[in-house]
């Protein structure tokens, strides 16, 4: 089936519409088609939570920062292990060393050397996310970057989203066809856009020398993921 372009836009609901004067078939016949676009939103129970948490240390002596970096680091990786996470699923994603810079008088001066070591920390008991940020911070991480819940299993929302994706898309095409006083025919061709799964995330920073924090651990509670999967689906007009 060949195509030229000459569209016109509708914007109807929200969704995306294009009706497509200038489809041909394959008999080389013209076609009067609508295309529209359908999106559909799944939640999943998440089983799974990624925490990323830092230490940074500043000095004047670059080596002398590192030196209390890593003292501090292997105090965290250490609690978080006698915590019963696998070493496995404890990783450094990043490790820094820069020099801060200090504007004063009109210039800038260098300042002490700041060193950061992130790390990641994957959990499957989401009921110890609280207990193990609580952990990290009092053996000496200082900043908390993020924390991520996922589902390991996303199969059956995916099925389900595309199939709501196409029935929304064919309910556009429907309603579009009949206001404009035609009917809907077979489908041309349908393309999936997008199959996602997005993680929620909640940003956290956290200080180990809060006087808040000492007073009270860190209530967690888990979220969704969502499953979004987005088509294009091109229909006859009869």
């Amino acid at each position: 089936m060949k195509r030229f372009f000459l569209h016109i836009p509708v914007v109807l609901a929200g969704l995306a519409l294009t009706v497509s004067c200038g489809t041909l078939g394959r008999d080389g016949a013209a076609v009067r088609a609508v295309t529209v676009q359908g999106s559909a939103r799944v939640l999943v129970a998440s089983d799974r939570a990624a925490v990323s948490l830092s230490v940074v240390t500043r000095n004047a002596d670059a080596a002398a920062a590192a030196e209390e970096n890593a003292r501090r680091m292997t105090a965290v990786q250490e609690a978080i292990k006698a915590m019963g996470v696998d070493p496995k699923s404890i990783s450094t994603s990043n490790y820094t060393v820069n020099r801060e810079m200090v504007y004063r008088d009109g210039a800038n001066i260098p300042g002490d050397y700041r060193v950061t070591n992130r790390l990641n920390v994957s959990v499957k008991d989401l009921t110890s996310v609280g207990k193990l940020i609580d952990g990290a911070i009092q053996a000496g991480a200082n900043e908390m970057t993020s924390l991520t819940y996922s589902s390991s299993d996303t199969e059956a929302a995916v099925k389900q989203a595309r199939a709501l994706a196409v029935t929304q898309a064919r309910e556009a095409a429907q309603l579009l066809a009949e206001t404009s006083g035609a009917g809907l025919g077979r489908v041309l061709s349908i393309t999936e856009l997008g199959g996602a799964v997005p993680a929620p995330r909640l940003m956290v920073k956290a200080l180990a020398d809060s006087a808040a924090f000492e007073e009270s651990s860190t209530p967690i509670s888990a979220t969704d993921s969502a499953v979004t999967v987005t088509v294009e689906v091109q229909f006859e007009l009869r």
